[in-house]
């Protein structure tokens, strides 16, 4: 079986948060990921699956969730 893996870009959209959110969690472990050597920067594409372990084990919501959530609760009309 091959892993399948998707742009740090993509892995941000995915969990709505940012770019720079994603390389922390490559970083820390929380996210799988690969990097590619090109020939002045690497590409990083992270590991779908680990996105998909993170979404059905993670509590986290992003601000924009939040917000959005409280804009519904407590709307006037």
């Amino acid at each position: 079986m091959t892993k399948k893996y998707i742009s740090i870009a993509q892995a941000a959209n995915r969990l709505k948060v940012s770019v720079g959110t994603i390389y922390n969690y490559c970083k820390a472990g929380n996210l799988g990921y690969r990097c590619i050597p090109n020939s002045k920067k690497s590409t990083w594409q992270v590991d779908l699956e680990s996105i998909e372990l993170l979404e059905e084990n993670s509590t986290f919501k992003s601000s924009l969730q939040i917000k959005k959530e409280m804009a519904e609760q407590y709307s006037l009309f």
